[in-house]
């Protein structure tokens, strides 16, 4: 079977922790691929309960929310053991912003995990989930924690 590489061998690709395969090495899958690594290798998060690319709808379960559901996919989600959503994280390539955090609250109010967090390749912030976590970033960012907490300080703070 042909591989993306053996179609074009000047495809960059880079392996996903979680996926189990490779894809693409774009600038933001790096930022999520590196994240990835981490949060299993450093920091203990169970693969088993971390999901990537998902669609919003995939995530929904038996809820099914008023209104339209964004036809969008989250970056990474992990869960708890009891299968709640734990901690929702938006990959970027660019600069975080404000902007960044309006997207993964809105993602957010679906899947309705405990923390949220923005991450590039030089930054990663992590809050817990509410409506004030836009505000609070664009007016005091040193609110919002510049590391990853372990899955074990996770569970314990949830």
């Amino acid at each position: 079977m042909a591989t993306l590489a053996s179609l074009n061998p000047k495809l960059d690709l880079i392996r996903c922790p979680i996926r189990k395969r490779h894809v693409q090495s774009t600038s933001e899958e790096r930022v999520r691929c590196a994240l990835l690594s981490m949060m299993i290798e450093e920091r203990g998060y169970p693969p088993s309960l971390i999901v990537v690319e998902r669609k919003v709808t995939e995530l929904l379960g038996s809820f099914q929310p008023k209104g339209e559901v964004p036809n969008r996919r989250v970056d990474i989600l992990c869960y708890l053991p009891t299968l709640t959503p734990l901690l929702l994280i938006e990959c970027k390539a660019v600069a975080l912003s404000a902007k960044a955090m309006a997207q993964v609250l809105s993602y957010n109010h679906y899947i309705g995990a405990h923390f949220v967090a923005i991450a590039n390749s030089t930054e990663l912030r992590v809050v817990p989930a509410s409506p004030w976590a836009e505000a609070c970033m664009q007016s005091n960012p040193a609110l919002f924690e510049n590391y990853l907490p372990s899955y074990n300080t996770f569970v314990l703070q949830k």
